[in-house]
């Protein structure tokens, strides 16, 4: 993520980070680094033990990476009513996306 955002990606349209153990401090350093790629249209970031923090990452100020997003795949990790809030939020402004993926996710109330 830190050699993304120090040489920006501009002609990257897919990043598959699932399974890589980014936890939500990875996710948070994820979401700075994709600012850097405007391109990219493809994310997954399944299976990397996230909660609501991370997807905040994601999805909020300053860098709400998921606006772009043709698909996004975040199977495999935490869901509650604030994860499902913050998705709804993305697709209400993410005009483009055609595909998202929820498969096996842990769905808990507080999320983390």
């Amino acid at each position: 993520a830190n050699a993304m955002q120090r040489t920006g990606c501009p002609s990257l349209t897919k990043l598959n980070v699932a399974s890589c153990m980014l936890q939500d401090d990875g996710a948070a350093q994820l979401a700075a680094a994709l600012a850097t790629c405007p391109a990219v249209r493809d994310l997954n970031v399944g299976d990397n033990d996230l909660t609501v923090a991370g997807l905040r990452a994601l999805t909020c100020p300053p860098y709400q990476t998921l606006g772009a997003l043709s698909t996004f795949v975040y199977n495999r990790n935490t869901l509650c009513e604030e994860s499902l809030t913050l998705l709804g939020g993305v697709l209400g402004r993410a005009r483009p996306l055609c595909q998202l993926e929820l498969a096996q996710c842990r769905v808990n109330e507080a999320g983390a």
